[in-house]
């Protein structure tokens, strides 16, 4: 008969070799049926989803941590997905993400007014999808399924606040931008009940004049979170409009990454500035006077295209702009062809006009509409496109003296009014307005995206300080710039002469008032609206093939 502690010796040995021999799951052996992987892309598909994406892997065997990244309302998981996982495949994150019901893509129109709208957001169709990939992500061997993690931005953000809401035990950590709760019923968010279920600790990131997603839904996200004791950081960037992750990626991704960390999901990485905790309210900030102008901005890249400076006589110094010539440019140095200057919005984020270059090149390259340059104007991030009272930062005069006289002695073009069109978003509106109207001796064409068409309270209130910087607080600059003003004194020279047009997403009062203004002095005029948010790509998008016959009659008396 064996001894009681050889047996318990026999025992011990046998329990240490089953743990050394059937270690601790952390992923399947195989993964999920129905998920297909090629390379960055994969597939998956069941009785219920059939659905695709984006994948990426770290370098080495893992297991690793995994992030499921969540696109805005027209982005998707190749345009938004794969430029976020490209910087947190860098941390030794898994990353993995799906088209939603809500993705665009050249080509595709949203069908925004639609039974589809009910499948935005976080919608149920939508929740399935990402479930299915955190099911996907736990089944892949290269995963520790304890270690999964989700961002999203806009919509992608109530995918991910939802995701968290639906299974409050499968999340380490999330994190939003320009996203929160359903102010209402009928909004693609999660309510404010469902947010009551989450136990995810969240980092928030919202720009303080998102018109697209109000701070105010990150607000009460982040009020519940804290009155239920889950772990929250909220950073607001002051200044920054809805894509706060293109206008402020430094900050984001650092904070982002190191909020990670304090899960153990990543290695921390540098220290990132975090914005003022409190900020002091708009009209008792400085008039920001020492806000150093960025008359050269960082270099980008973008098909048949390039970034640019040139000496600016007024300013003494060099600008930068960046300029994309279609294809027929270098093959026709004979032909002169139409230039349309595209104004950014507030922050001035350069990391979009890529994705807008290649929605003029294909529309060109496909007949839609006639072969043009686009310039894309430096409008040094919040100057609303207009000289300051005091000199000091004068963008107008850059753009209308040294800019546009540059252009016409440097590319072939069409050098007169019948060959130029300006068009600008929400800020960049208000500016293609204010120059359009004030210069209708050089502009064959305004065009107006969502507009920031702001009256004078509004410029009061929620702009003080550019209120201040800009118009030197001073009630009759500011309407004496107002394009409502300069449509008004000159009609006459706009009336039959210009070709006009509103297309609004999220700022539709503004837009709709501007709209009945020039309805009144009988000035010719698109004006279309779409329940598609602060969001050109959506706007150009619903507008289809209009979008692309506004410009071919705008630039019909150019002789292009």
């Amino acid at each position: 008969m064996r001894s009681t502690s050889s047996f318990w010796l026999s025992l011990s040995l046998a329990l240490l070799a089953g743990a050394v021999l059937f270690p601790p799951a952390r992923s399947s052996a195989e993964p999920l049926p129905g998920f297909q992987r090629n390379g960055e892309r994969w597939t998956y598909k069941d009785d219920q989803i059939d659905m695709h994406g984006i994948i990426l892997m770290p370098e080495g065997k893992g297991p690793f941590s995994a992030v499921l990244i969540s696109h805005g309302l027209g982005g998707s998981a190749q345009s938004f997905g794969l430029s976020k996982g490209r910087e947190m495949v860098k941390w030794g994150l898994v990353c993995i993400a799906p088209d939603y019901a809500h993705a665009g893509g050249m080509g595709q129109k949203l069908n925004l007014q639609g039974p589809e709208r009910t499948k935005y957001g976080a919608s149920e169709e939508n929740l399935r999808r990402a479930s299915k990939c955190l099911d996907i992500l736990a089944s892949l061997p290269e995963v520790d399924s304890k270690k999964l993690c989700a961002y999203g931005h806009s919509m992608g953000g109530f995918v991910t606040i939802g995701l968290a809401a639906k299974e409050p035990d499968r999340l380490v950590a999330a994190a939003i931008s320009g996203s929160g709760v359903a102010p209402r019923e009928g909004f693609p968010a999660p309510s404010a009940a469902a947010a009551g279920r989450i136990k995810t600790p969240f980092i928030i990131f919202h720009g303080s004049i998102d018109n697209t997603v109000r701070p105010a839904q990150s607000e009460s996200l982040r009020a519940i979170l804290d009155k239920n004791g889950v772990a929250c950081e909220r950073h607001v960037f002051e200044g920054s409009n809805h894509p706060v992750d293109q206008e402020k990626p430094q900050e984001v991704y650092g904070l982002m990454r190191n909020w990670f960390a304090r899960y153990e999901l990543v290695a921390a990485g540098p220290l990132a500035a975090a914005p003022p905790t409190s900020a002091a309210p708009a009209a008792l900030s400085p008039p920001a006077a020492a806000a150093v102008p960025e008359w050269v901005r960082e270099k980008i890249e973008a098909k048949n295209s390039k970034y640019m400076t040139f000496t600016s006589k007024t300013i003494s110094q060099k600008v930068s702009y960046f300029i994309y010539l279609p294809a027929a440019y270098d093959k026709s140095p004979d032909i002169r062809f139409p230039v349309l200057y595209w104004l950014h919005g507030i922050g001035g984020a350069q990391t979009g006009i890529p994705r807008l270059v290649e929605r003029f090149d294909a529309a060109i390259e496909a007949g839609k509409t006639p072969p043009m340059l686009v310039v894309f104007v430096n409008g040094v991030r919040d100057s609303f496109y207009c000289d300051t009272t005091d000199g000091k930062i004068p963008v107008e005069t850059v753009i209308i003296k040294d800019l546009i006289p540059h252009i016409d002695a440097n590319y072939h073009t069409i050098a007169k009014r019948e060959g130029r069109i300006v068009e600008g978003f929400s800020m960049g509106g208000f500016g293609a307005a204010h120059l359009g109207f004030k210069y209708p001796d050089l502009f064959a064409a305004v065009s107006i995206i969502d507009g920031a068409l702001v009256d004078l309270n509004t410029m009061q209130t929620r702009h003080a300080a550019l209120y201040q910087r800009i118009f030197g607080g001073q009630e009759e600059r500011f309407l004496a710039e107002n394009p409502r003003t300069l449509f008004e004194k000159n009609a006459s020279a706009i009336r039959g002469q210009m070709k006009v047009r509103i297309a609004a997403g999220a700022l539709v009062a503004g837009n709709r008032s501007f709209h009945e203004q020039l309805t009144k002095l009988d000035i010719p005029h698109d004006f279309d609206t779409f329940d598609v948010g602060h969001n050109h790509g959506a706007i150009y998008d619903s507008l289809a093939n209009k979008n692309w016959e506004f410009y071919r009659q705008a630039l019909a008396a150019s002789g292009n």
